[in-house]
């Protein structure tokens, strides 16, 4: 038998307060393509970031642009224009799946806008330069001058950049300046600087009636109305109004969730709006749309939300429920004012924070920068950013010591990221960063410091210290705690952040009051070399355990892990009076001010060029969670299967990428707390599991350590999780427990989960109790052989001391006999299990080691039960309990560990190491994925819904919170992302188009067309030759098949090679998913029949030999002209061949038919050109090349030639003819040989350019040539 001692406790399930809030966690992310970032967003919202500022999402000049030279506002990537259709980061479809992607994994976003300007071409700048070169636009909507033969020029770049009419009445960097000063006077027009003339007013785009608002829908306050596709009128308007309608109608189409504005400062304050709120101007316009696209504003989509309050106020407060755009602008420096900007109803780019912060870092100081306030702008007013896309956020200093400030400061904070696919030379836009953003290059710090903001950067702020090295201050939060003024409440405190810029060694600065007091078993770190004399006074609570919770921090492991608050005092004699006091916290601590109310002090380590964040420790993974992730799913009474996705880092990213948060994120760990991460498989890219579930009703479990007093779950952006089960809005269609709009975002999409269970850590036996362990592994481990020997392998002692919540000790010897009352019995027939769901033993038969924790085994581990048999003889405070394993043949191995736990115990506190070995388990139970109202964009807008979720990946985020009644809300993040297999892939073979259908060539293109979740065809073509099989090619779809299968997106090809003469083709295709890895019978099976009839006799021309020949021939010159054909035609008879050529092969393009009937028909067809010899019309270039080039070879001004080079020699232009496909050649020395620079570029027009990124500062020859 076992003996046991044990107490049993039980809980009652409470609801944490729904009121915190927090700002975005935003990430600028340029220099990533629409389709890859929709497959980056997974890993980014991992990563913890809650927001995306994008670059510009409209096209600019080129395929090439970035999009701040802005073309055309109204096109997202869906018009060609500017030789492509596609915008530099895709289409438009991709660009409106990034956004409602975006909006799934419940991250926000917001794209780069342009008001300012346009591209740097002038209208109607010579004869070539049409005036309507910019759609909807003219001349005089520009700031330009008027030169001489009706044409126009840009004026000087800014000439001044502190005089306010320079900076915003002339071109800004050479781009064609918009004339947007409010009032119906262009301010700077004519032909001398200054010049004005009245605006123009027109329709500006008569044919596009989707472009502009329906006057009969619902007024939106300032006489703005939604936009309803053909239902538009358009109307006249100024360019003001253009500019306003063509934001509007950005957000109207993307859905975003609000704009970066660029360049503010060089637009006049007042085209944005009114100082105060209203819906004036292009803020107010902003506004008005979005509360009608995500149904906000007061009951303007008839849903009956009211807005409680202004149109702005949420763009200000990041700590109010989110219902209006977010608006912030870039300024980087007076004059105009800051203050216009900000009264018009935007955020600021916080360029003097990071200026100042640059200098503080860089051998300055930081004496002031713990205040809430600090330089011209406020929190409220501010985004917070080390580097930014432009050459002005290029450097930052010590950019990690400044992101952990920004992140866990008041206001919001950003991290800019080019996914490391770098820009090149000479301009290297947008910037280089190098951020590791995701964690590469073992640098967890980035994705840490978002993480830590989601979880502790809320509230207000405290300042606690600043000098020339050290800033420290605290955020409380203001909403939870009950007690009187959160400023002084102690329990509404949250963490103590402090950071220390002094990075020369040693540079470990210590907050010490000198006094050599008793040990407290908290202050395990070394004192720094540089000693502030006194304790650093903190809002928490006398007797609180404070843990140092930014791991990642640079030099972290010298930081103290865990602080006890003491008591504090301003009279050191009192300090060292009490050090050696009873309870060591009145063991006082020297503060240098008066102590906070309630509060305490502490001493601690600021690490060199670090910081730290204490606050109390929230829940976190437990370490006897035999599942390893925090959050898993069952299916059919079972946890769900995975499949391995592979993650790729940038083109110039971490050739060993496998980066630890993702796993970190999870909850994923040993028995040892270790992180069990990922696998690196090949240059850029690791190996991720991730859990599978198909369209049927599932279980959510979230397990963490048993600190855990209650768990919220939140999949995706928010929908309903359990309505089903009792909980929360059980009707209507709207059954979110925390609604946007509603809800903060510490509580936004959250939903209540049901607990299931709380168990005290589990404790292994042993022999000696001194080797009891808390985990399975390295358990005492028992073997016997039936029929043979007997082994222990001891145990490793791990946790033995743990007694919270968990018998004292275990004991269990099968050597020996027992002193259970009532008698004596053979010891190995007596084996524990569990009274009260308390007491298990985890065995094994095959020769494995037996592990599990709480009667779930892993692998082949098995559970048998057992019970309480009577109380010690001897110790009437023990127990001891039996159970039988089931018998095993001669020769069988059987190993077992034997243990006990407690169940329905209360939370075990955060201070206590026990409750990582506990296991607390709340689910949501029976979710119907295929019946949930989705919210695709997180609002309220009931237009905005589908039916079920989508087939792909999604996320579940879990909080688990301490147990925390009027204090502020402690609590930890899980997540957990999954592939959700909504049904049996779809598609159609669309060629052959039917069954029966007859193959008379032969080699034929098999056409598939599938849907979206589609990632693999495969194919298999059984005829008379025999059987052969591949796998399907993905290609561009065709525009005729896509309007034939709308619901079928991707097309797939295949070559049917050597169709046979006779008999029947079976084509069978294989739909495959990424689940149909793990999930073998989600595959669907096509199949065509048809007959083959490929021609056994044929024809062919062999002179000229291909399609596109040409043939250099005079007036009279003669040309033999070829065909070859079966042997055993009939070739008596000359009259079944024909011959047919169009007029006697004249200069340029020819067709040549020959032609066989005779029961059978057979013919080819050869397309060739003529050229005559020489240059016809003497522009240097012979007749052969001219049709080459697809030039005219009788018109001398018709010739392929470079036409000039711009922007410093860096922009090729040549004269160019419609879809021939040209590249740049080049060199910079004629002695050798030219190279391509380009890719393949197919001209759109007259005229084709391309941007050499890689100019030779002493010279560069360059060649365009034509290529097929």
């Amino acid at each position: 038998m076992t003996k046991f001692f044990h107490k049993l406790s039980f809980i009652l399930l409470l609801v944490q307060s729904l009121a915190s809030a927090r700002a975005d966690a935003m990430l600028e992310l340029f220099n990533v393509n629409w389709s890859d970032l929709i497959k980056k967003m997974p890993e980014i919202a991992e990563a913890g970031y809650t927001s995306l500022w994008l670059p510009p999402p409209a096209k600019g000049s080129s395929s090439y642009s970035i999009g701040y030279d802005l073309f055309d506002p109204f096109d997202l990537g869906d018009k060609n224009q500017r030789g492509t259709v596609a915008t530099h980061w895709g289409t438009k479809a991709q660009l409106l799946q990034v956004v409602q992607v975006a909006h799934q994994f419940g991250i926000r976003v917001y794209f780069d806008n342009i008001a300012n300007h346009l591209a740097f071409d002038v209208p109607g700048y010579n004869s070539s330069t049409p005036t309507n070169l910019y759609p909807g636009l003219r001349p005089q909507d520009f700031h330009l001058q008027t030169v001489s033969g009706g044409f126009y020029a840009n004026w000087p770049m800014v000439q001044d950049f502190g005089n306010q009419w320079d900076v915003q009445y002339e071109s800004l960097s050479g781009l064609v300046d918009l004339a947007n000063e409010p009032g119906s006077i262009n301010g700077n027009f004519g032909s001398t600087l200054g010049s004005t003339i009245p605006k123009i007013s027109f329709i500006r785009h008569p044919n596009n009636p989707e472009y502009y608002m329906d006057p009969n829908a619902p007024s939106l306050g300032g006489g703005w109305h939604p936009f309803n596709g053909t239902n538009g009128v358009p109307v006249s308007e100024d360019v003001n109004a253009y500019l306003i309608r063509a934001v509007m109608w950005t957000l109207y189409t993307t859905k975003c969730d609000g704009f970066r504005l660029d360049a503010v400062k060089h637009v006049p304050s007042g085209f944005f709006g009114d100082p105060t709120t209203t819906w004036n101007g292009y803020t107010g316009g902003i506004q008005a749309i979005f509360d009608w696209v995500h149904g906000y504003g007061t009951n303007v989509t008839g849903n009956g939300y009211f807005e409680p309050d202004d149109s702005r106020n949420s763009c200000f407060d990041s700590e109010a429920p989110r219902n209006d755009a977010l608006l912030f602008g870039e300024h980087l420096g007076e004059p105009p004012t800051y203050s216009e900007y900000l009264a018009r109803g935007m955020r600021l780019l916080d360029a003097p924070l990071r200026d100042q912060m640059n200098s503080a870092l860089g051998g300055g100081c930081m004496n002031g920068m713990d205040a809430r306030d600090f330089g011209p702008f406020s929190p409220a007013q501010s985004v917070m950013f080390a580097q930014s896309q432009d050459a002005s956020g290029c450097c930052a200093t010590h950019r990690e010591l400044q992101n952990a400030y920004y992140f866990m400061h008041e206001g919001i904070p950003e991290i800019y990221s080019d996914g490391y696919n770098e820009s090149g030379p000479p301009n290297y836009f947008p910037n280089r960063p190098y951020a590791n953003y995701l964690g590469e290059f073992g640098d967890n710090n980035m994705p840490e410091v978002a993480y830590l903001h989601n979880q502790l950067a809320r509230g207000g702020t405290r300042p606690r210290w600043s000098d020339c090295n050290i800033v420290a201050f605290e955020r409380y939060d203001y909403r939870d705690g009950t007690a009187g003024d959160a400023f002084t409440n102690a329990d509404a405190t949250v963490v103590l952040f402090a950071m220390n810029n002094k990075t020369n060694f040693p540079g470990d600065i210590s907050f010490d009051d000198g006094v050599a007091r008793a040990a407290d078993g908290y202050y395990t770190c070394a004192q720094g070399s540089n000693v502030r004399s006194n304790g650093m006074r903190v809002g928490f609570p006398p007797g609180s355990v404070l843990s140092q919770l930014a791991s990642s921090a640079t030099g972290g492991d010298r930081a103290c892990a865990k602080l006890l608050v003491h008591r504090a005092t301003t009279d050191k004699s009192q300090a060292q009076a009490t050090a050696n006091a009873a309870n060591p916290i009145d063991r006082l601590i020297y503060v240098n001010a008066t102590p906070p109310p309630g509060g305490g002090a502490i001493e601690m380590t600021i690490p060199s060029g670090g910081w730290v964040m204490y606050g109390y420790q929230w829940p976190e993974p437990s370490r006897a969670n035999v599942l390893t992730n925090a959050i898993t799913f069952r299916q059919g009474g079972a946890n769900v299967p995975s499949i391995t996705v592979y993650r790729h880092d940038g083109t110039n990213g971490d050739a060993h990428f496998n980066p630890l948060y993702p796993f970190k994120m999870r909850g994923s760990v040993d028995p040892n707390g270790n992180v069990v991460g990922g696998v690196h498989v090949s240059n850029l890219t690791y190996a991720i599991d991730i859990p599978i579930l198909t369209n049927a009703p599932f279980d959510i479990a979230v397990r963490s350590d048993a600190s855990a007093f209650n768990i919220l779950a939140k999949l995706d952006g928010g929908l309903d999780l359990n309505s089903q089960m009792g909980l929360g809005t059980t009707n209507g269609l709207d059954r979110r427990d925390n609604r946007p709009g509603y809800a903060t975002d510490v509580f936004l999409g959250y939903e209540q989960t049901a607990q299931q269970l709380r168990y005290g850590p589990e404790k292994f036996a042993a022999r000696v109790v001194s080797r009891d362990n808390v985990t399975s592994l390295g358990a005492e481990t028992y073997y016997f052989t039936v029929g043979g020997t007997n082994t222990v392998i001891n145990g490793a002692g791990n946790g033995a001391n743990i007694n919270a919540s968990t018998a004292s000790w275990v004991y269990h010897d099968p050597l020996l006999t027992n002193s259970a009352a009532g008698g004596n019995g053979p010891p190995t027939q007596r084996i524990p299990l569990r009274p009260t769901n308390g007491q298990v033993v985890d065995y094994t038969t095959d020769g494995a080691n037996p592990e599990g924790a709480f009667g779930i085994g892993k692998g082949s581990t098995q559970i048998v039960p057992a019970s309480w048999v009577t109380i010690d003889a001897q110790d009437l405070s023990s127990d001891w309990f039996k159970g039988t394993l089931p018998a095993q043949t001669d020769g069988v191995q059987v190993r077992y560990k034997a243990a006990f736990y407690q169940d329905s115990i209360s939370t075990i506190s955060d201070a206590d190491n026990s409750k990582l070995y506990g296991l607390t388990e709340f689910d949501i139970t029976n979710f119907n994925p295929m019946t949930v109202t989705s919210w695709l964009h997180n609002d309220l807008n009931t237009n905005n819904t589908a039916t079920g979720l989508s087939e792909g990946l999604h996320i579940v985020r879990a909080r688990c919170f301490l147990p925390r009644s009027g204090k502020s809300g402690v609590y930890n993040t899980f997540s957990q992302t999954f592939y959700y297999d909504a049904g049996l892939p779809s598609g159609a073979i669309a060629f052959p188009q039917s069954d029966g259908s007859s193959i008379t060539v032969n080699n034929y293109a098999v056409v598939v067309r599938a849907d979206s979740s589609v990632s693999e065809v495969d194919f298999t073509i059984s005829d008379s030759n025999g059987q052969s099989s591949g796998v399907a090619a993905l290609v561009s779809p065709d525009p005729t098949l896509t309007q034939q299968y709308p619901s079928l997106p991707q097309e797939f090809r295949l070559t049917y090679y050597n169709v046979p003469t006779n008999g029947t083709a079976t084509i069978a295709v294989q739909l495959k998913k990424p689940s149909s890895a793990a999930l073998t019978n989600r595959v669907t099976t096509l199949t065509r029949t048809a007959d083959t009839l490929a021609p056994g006799s044929t024809i062919h021309i062999t002179n000229p030999a291909t399609d596109g020949t040409i043939l250099v021939l005079d007036t009279n010159d003669v040309s033999t002209l070829q065909a070859c054909f079966t042997s055993t035609l009939n070739t008596s008879d000359s009259n079944v061949f024909s011959i047919y050529i169009n007029g006697g092969a004249p200069p340029g393009s020819n067709s040549l038919q020959v032609l066989y009937t005779n029961v059978i028909t057979l013919t080819d067809t050869r397309v060739f050109a003529v050229a005559r010899p020489g240059d016809s019309d003497g522009d240097g270039m012979s007749d052969y090349a001219e049709l080459i080039a697809g030039t005219n070879p009788y018109d001398s001004n018709s010739v392929l030639r470079i036409t000039g080079l711009a922007n410093s020699n860096q922009l090729v232009v040549w004269d160019s003819v419609s879809n021939i496909n040209y590249q740049v050649l080049a060199t910079t020395n004629l002695n050798y040989p030219m190279f391509p620079i380009s890719p393949v570029i197919t001209a759109s027009g007259p005229s084709t350019f391309f941007f050499d990124t890689s100019p030779d500062p002493a010279n560069k020859f360059y060649r365009i040539q034509v290529v097929p």
